[in-house]
């Protein structure tokens, strides 16, 4: 089968401008939080950044396991959603975001186990941390509902992203 990269990319770019958009950030910050009311110390706009990184990563290994079983082989489409990441970093105003993309992305649990959640969750929670301490925000109880909870669903996010490319590979 001829598969034509410009589809790939077009569906890539899609996905990426999915993970900017702020609704979808508002209401899963607002989801922890109901679930955990100590959730709301980590700040907004912090949560708001940290989380677009995590949902990049996710889908950058979600776009390798998607090539990998679907035996697609061809660097140019293998690449796409990476690239395209990248060039959503263009703008200097864009070098903190890539720079902790990078973090998760390349973190030493990161995507060298291709479907593995939770070290980037955790590597989440490990910068959301240090920036709720640096605002001199307290915590009174562990946010262990909360982490369950953006585990699952950034594991529904990966699946979901791996079963519509397998959607778009043999359309």
């Amino acid at each position: 089968m001829t598969r034509e990269p410009e589809r790939f990319k077009t569906w890539a770019q899609a996905k990426i401008s999915e993970i900017y958009q702020s609704e979808n950030i508002i209401q899963t910050y607002q989801r922890l939080c109901e679930k955990e009311k100590s959730f709301a110390a980590y700040p907004k706009e912090a949560f708001g950044f940290e989380y677009i990184c995590l949902r990049l990563a996710i889908g950058c290994i979600a776009w390798i396991n998607a090539c990998r079983e679907n035996n697609i082989s061809e660097k140019a489409i293998q690449n796409v959603f990476l690239k395209s990441v990248m060039s959503s970093f263009e703008t200097p105003k864009s070098l903190p975001i890539a720079s902790a993309f990078s973090e998760y992305l390349y973190s030493p649990d990161g995507i060298r186990k291709n479907d593995e959640i939770v070290p980037l969750v955790a590597k989440m929670f490990e910068r959301l941390e240090a920036k709720r301490a640096a605002g001199k925000k307290k915590i009174d109880q562990k946010i262990i509902e909360s982490v369950k909870t953006l585990i699952a669903m950034s594991e529904s996010t990966r699946m979901s992203f791996e079963n519509e490319f397998l959607e778009l590979a043999n359309s």
